[in-house]
């Protein structure tokens, strides 16, 4: 360490003020900059989180690029189903692979962000509504990573939890909800990962930048967490370079900004700014004499490939089952939906991995010589009369290519039409239909009850085919647990009508969030968080509670009851006591996994550490950790417990809640809550709504349409992106349409949910931001002001 320290000291006196400026923003879109000079490589980044998503050296910044093939693992809505830590480090350490083998130096990931709402567009590139779990599965990928030699990027941080407005949007909750709902998976993921790099959101907090959020980057990140490495923006994500620099964000990705480098250089007269340049160089330097060692390392993608299907299988979650699961290899079977021949296994975004290879299930099916009849959907008639003779009939369908995107969050919960019309004649038939859903989020489902057999096989990646072959006809016993709550509605989630509607987004809900709603306010869902089925059955016994310092240990008996041999997850929640700050009636405090034979029996341990019990005092302004007798319960699900035992616990005083905060978030009654009593959470605001007239490079794309020119640029960027998608859309059906339908949607969505200076600062300098400037002058009205815009040599 004193080695590197001496050296990084030894390039800081021999780079220029120049050299030093430019190494704090990239190039060429996923690469920073070397200084051949002083023998200062380039480091190489790439998308994840799920895979590897690199594209050749020279190929054009943007989604339109193909990237190299590599493994596309099941997202991380469907990974962290698994509840298993172990597989998660095990995906890290095969991405890793593929990242070195490509010469990739840092991958993108994981993000741990909060899953706030069911509707939010990136919802399947994250892991849960739940912090703990969140933390855990994002430390475990970091690690898996580590463990070859490569480095991570924890994002977005932080409070990113809508698409909309995503560039422009504010994110305002109160101090305790952002610190133990939304700041505590980075925390988690931060000290126990130890990633090289944190990447900082696009949005606002309280209204200042993440990127220039000083509490957030340096008070909290670094000085209360420890973090020592890198921090870096999204892409597109900076406003003011010099005001971001001495925030802590050292990194401007995907830099080329003209602009930003010339303010920057121009603020260096201040030796302030002169000094966090310096700083921001030596952490930059730092993260350069981490990488890798540059090797031709090859990687056994057929491996890989066998791998995936394998997390994919354990991640899929059972959500009924009449006992027509699992299939016999000698029924009748009657086969539809776009689904088994062309399966969506991918969200749209930045996350999208040219697959190695794609096994779908009508593949899976043939291998197995399994004998079906399949029909496609549109031929109602034939598949009628087809069904009648059937033992059972599968459905295999979801939500389509690029509903799921990066840029734009979903309208609703509602499946395709097409699908809901199939089914509901399929229903009328009377014959057993099983569907084998595809979906990265909650969707309604008023017909479950209906169903034979319900199989969320998620966005399982390259091969969930084989997976979902492999569930069906019972070679595996399914054993994936919902990361999230699935509600009857949307009309249940609270405040959903006011989700991603405007930039300034209330988090008038606090900590009452996915199961810590519905838990506490009996609020009846379609499957609570951590539900999942079986083909065994497991027993609870004998729980046992023990204490070493902090640590708190549940011991528990559990069998396998079943016939066949089976994983089973375990849940353990806390119930806190009534005390002077509100609670939600029941949290997660730690989480396993293990594996029965049929009839066999296992004690297990699940430990945590006391402190997780803590609550965030903001008048305190640090965490404190309330006394009294709590219950410990383990659960089958969220809404379901199977064994309970008391934990006392010696805590100290908190500052009390305002009695009406008690009354309505201690009891969940969200939809009686007033302005007046949120108001009362400490640190709460509502801003006044209002509409700037006033046209900017901030200004949304949308919003450029109240002028002549802004209607005609708006309306030209949409004539582009419209004309892309279909051509998308005419492609034959298979994965090369789902993938070119994804990727049109998200480069429409991701420029309309836009503003010029996002556009310009995330172009890599091929849009330069005096043309954003004099577009915004000319959208408002002023063309004198965008000619001196246009010829200005500082922009």
């Amino acid at each position: 360490m004193d080695k590197e320290r001496t050296e990084i000291e030894r390039l800081l006196s021999r780079l220029t003020l120049k050299e030093k400026v430019s190494l704090l923003g990239g190039t060429a879109g996923m690469r920073t900059v070397a200084i051949p000079r002083l023998g200062i490589p380039s480091l190489t980044f790439a998308d994840g989180p799920h895979g590897l998503r690199h594209k050749p050296k020279g190929a054009a910044l943007g989604p339109a690029t193909a990237a190299l093939p590599a493994t596309a693992f099941p997202t991380a809505s469907a990974l962290a189903s698994t509840f298993d830590t172990d597989r998660i480090h095990e995906v890290g350490e095969a991405i890793a692979k593929e990242c070195l083998h490509y010469g990739v130096d840092l991958l993108l990931a994981p993000g741990v962000n909060i899953k706030r709402n069911p509707l939010c567009g990136r919802n399947f590139e994250y892991y849960s509504e739940d912090p703990l779990l969140s933390g855990k599965m994002g430390a475990a990928l970091i690690r898996g990573l580590a463990s070859q030699g490569v480095m991570a990027s924890l994002k977005h941080f932080a409070l990113n939890n809508t698409e909309n407005y995503r560039f422009t949007g504010n994110s305002l909750a109160d101090r305790r909800t952002a610190h133990e709902l939304y700041l505590r998976p980075f925390r988690i993921a931060v000290t126990e990962g130890r990633p090289a790099t944190v990447m900082c959101a696009y949005n606002r907090i309280d209204g200042v930048p993440c990127a220039e959020n000083s509490a957030l980057l340096t008070g909290l990140l670094r000085e209360e967490w420890g973090f020592s490495g890198l921090v870096m923006s999204d892409w597109g994500a900076v406003r003011l370079r010099p005001a971001s620099l001495l925030a802590g964000m050292d990194l401007e990705m995907p830099g080329g900004s003209r602009y930003c480098r010339r303010t920057l250089l121009g603020a260096a007269r201040d030796p302030a700014v002169r000094e966090a340049i310096d700083r921001s160089v030596a952490r930059l330097l730092a993260l350069v004499a981490q990488r890798p060692t540059p090797t031709a390392t090859a990687v056994d993608f057929t491996a890989h490939h066998a791998f995936a299907g394998e997390v994919a299988a354990e991640a899929a979650v059972l959500l009924e089952n009449d006992g027509t699961l699992p299939l016999s290899r000698e029924a009748r079977l009657l086969v539809t939906g776009d689904g088994f021949s062309a399966p969506v296994f991918f969200g749209g975004g930045s996350s999208m991995v040219e697959p190695t290879a794609v096994t779908t299930p009508e593949d899976a099916f043939r291998a197995r010589g399994i004998d079906y009849r399949y029909i496609p959907s549109e031929e109602k008639e034939a598949l009628a009369a087809a069904a009648s003779s059937a033992d059972a009939v599968l459905v295999f369908g979801g939500l389509a290519a690029g509903e799921e995107t990066e840029s734009h969050d979903r309208e609703d919960l509602s499946l395709p039409s097409e699908l809901l019309e199939t089914l509901c004649g399929l229903f009328a038939l009377g014959r057993p239909v099983v569907l084998v859903l595809t979906a990265g989020a909650p969707v309604e489902l008023r017909f479950a009850d209906r169903l034979a057999g319900l199989l969320l096989v998620h966005y399982g990646g390259q091969n969930v085919g084989e997976a979902a072959a492999a569930l069906l006809f019972g070679e595996r016993c399914p054993s994936g647990r919902l990361a999230e709550t699935w509600p009857l509605s949307y009309a249940d989630v609270p405040f959903g009508d006011r989700f991603g509607r405007a930039e300034d987004e209330v988090y008038r809900e606090g900590l009452l969030v996915g199961y810590r709603y519905t838990v506490t306010a009996d609020v009846p869902v379609r499957y609570p968080f951590g539900y999942g089925l079986s083909y065994t059955s497991f027993a609870y016994r004998d729980m046992t509670v023990a204490r070493e310092g902090e640590t708190v240990r549940v011991t528990v008996e559990i069998e396998n009851t079943g016939r066949v041999a089976g994983r089973e997850t375990l849940l353990l929640f806390a119930s806190p006591p009534q005390g002077p700050r509100y609670r939600p009636r029941r949290e997660l405090c730690a989480f396993g996994k293990l594996s029965l034979e049929p009839g066999e029996v296992a004690r297990t341990t699940l430990t945590f550490s006391e402190r997780e019990l803590a609550v965030y005092d903001p008048v305190a302004g640090r965490e404190c950790l309330p006394g009294g007798e709590y219950t410990l319960e383990l659960c089958r699900d969220a809404a379901t417990p199977c064994l309970s035992a008391p934990l006392a616990v010696s805590g100290e005083s908190l500052s009390p809640d305002h009695p009406s905060v008690c009354e309505i978030y201690g009891t969940g009654a969200l939809s009686t809550l007033t302005d007046e009593t949120y108001l009362c959470l400490e640190g709460a605001s509502i801003p006044a709504v209002t509409e700037s007239p006033l046209i900017t490079v901030e200004t949304r794309l949308p919003a450029l349409r109240r002028g002549l020119f802004g209607r005609f640029f708006v309306g030209a960027v949409q004539a582009v992106t419209r004309r892309s998608l279909r051509r998308a859309s005419h492609l034959p059906k298979g994965a090369r349409r789902n993938e070119a339908v994804a990727r049109a949607t998200f480069m429409h969505h991701t420029l309309m949910s836009g503003s010029l200076r996002s556009m310009s600062m995330g172009s890599g300098g091929a849009f330069p931001y005096r043309l954003a400037e004099a577009i915004a002058c000319l959208a408002a009205g002023h063309p004198l002001r965008a000619l001196r815009a246009l010829l200005s040599p500082y922009r």
